[in-house]
């Protein structure tokens, strides 16, 4: 590997929790290739910005994906979230519920 990738940590996260709503954060840190301290600190960053949602589900959490929030930098303009995920693949059929958190 080069030492770094397209797309970034947190973009993998979201990724991967497009993917899988209901994973641990173990099972995220270990798909991206990062710690389990990491996967929380990104995630808990994906959170204050307004990017995910933690939503309770028994004793676990459950992620949920901002589609409509945009990305922040100004080199991506206004492209949202759902257009950063649909890049890498169709949405899965759930995320047009995710509009609406």
């Amino acid at each position: 590997a080069a030492g770094w990738w397209f797309p970034t940590r947190h973009a993998q996260v979201l990724l991967w929790i497009a993917r899988d709503e209901d994973a641990r954060v173990r099972d995220i840190a270990a798909a991206v290739g990062i710690t389990d301290r990491s996967a929380t600190r990104i995630i808990g960053e994906l959170v204050a910005e307004g990017y995910l949602h933690r939503v309770p589900a028994g004793r676990r959490r459950r992620y949920l994906i901002s589609l409509d929030r945009r990305l922040h930098h100004p080199v991506e303009g206004s492209a949202s979230v759902a257009a950063l995920l649909a890049a890498f693949g169709p949405l899965p059929a759930a995320a047009a519920e995710w509009r609406a958190s």
